[in-house]
């Protein structure tokens, strides 16, 4: 637990997070050269309408969660924050935790044109939750998307993915390094081509 927001945001920072790993496995909103930028605090970190939301509507997003899997409240313990103890600087904050079933959650919240159906988790949150999952030790993992306009919940169910983990692990601990060393991860095609553009002097490494 910490005694404020900014006690967890200063957590938060000081290590990688679940949230960080899309984006380091290529999959994210952001480029991994992005993101080390965002964490070094050489660009502001972005925030977007759907963080908002999320941050806004948690809340009532579990409590439609437990009353669809449960039919009533106050089953998830909420905002549980853990580390991995293998890998200390791994790090997550948990939606909702059932110990009794070993079951996390992971809801987002969404309205108007982000509204759409899913067969499965988008790719795009997939790595955040295999992270929660190898932190936490769970058995699996409910996503779910409120919509805060009908107030529906649709969810699906995610079990670990040992092959997916054990790369993601790797990308993570590369990730890391750059980070404790101040050296940029490898850029994406555009990054490098734009960068050359401008006349800059790329570091080989950077577009290979």
């Amino acid at each position: 637990t910490f005694d404020s927001e900014a006690d967890w945001l200063a957590w938060r920072a000081e290590g990688i997070g679940a949230s960080d790993v899309p984006s380091i496995m290529g999959e994210g909103f952001s480029t991994p050269y992005e993101l080390w930028k965002q964490k070094l605090g050489i660009t502001e970190k972005r925030t977007s309408e759907a963080m908002n939301l999320g941050k806004k509507h948690e809340a009532d997003a579990v409590a439609a969660l437990e009353m669809l899997m449960f039919d009533r409240k106050g089953i998830f313990d909420q905002q549980v924050a853990m580390q991995s103890d293998e890998h200390p600087f791994l790090r997550c904050t948990l939606d909702g935790r059932h110990v009794d079933t070993n079951t996390i959650c992971e809801v987002k919240s969404i309205k108007g044109a982000a509204k759409k159906i899913h067969r499965v988790i988008p790719k795009k949150y997939y790595g955040q939750v295999q992270m929660q999952l190898f932190i936490s030790g769970a058995m699996q993992c409910v996503y779910a998307e409120y919509d805060i306009d009908e107030k529906t919940i649709w969810r699906d169910v995610v079990s670990s993915n040992r092959a997916y983990q054990k790369k993601m692990i790797r990308a993570c601990e590369a990730f890391w390094h750059c980070m404790k060393n101040e050296t940029p991860p490898k850029l994406t095609q555009k990054e490098w081509a734009e960068s050359s553009s401008e006349g800059g002097r790329v570091p080989a490494q950077w577009g290979e």
